[in-house]
């Protein structure tokens, strides 16, 4: 059972680490455009 569980957690950052290399500027693009989309309210109603 050691084994085996060592080898899942092992080779799931393996895995995890090859897909999420291409994929992270995109999500950080989604979730910038998000926040300033979010925060573009929030500092109009703040200044004015």
């Amino acid at each position: 059972m050691l084994f085996i569980r060592g080898k899942a957690i092992s080779g799931a950052p393996i895995i995890n680490g090859t897909n999420q290399f291409p994929k992270p500027p995109i999500i950080t693009g989604i979730t910038m455009k998000k926040i300033i989309i979010k925060a573009c309210p929030v500092t109009s109603t703040l200044y004015n």
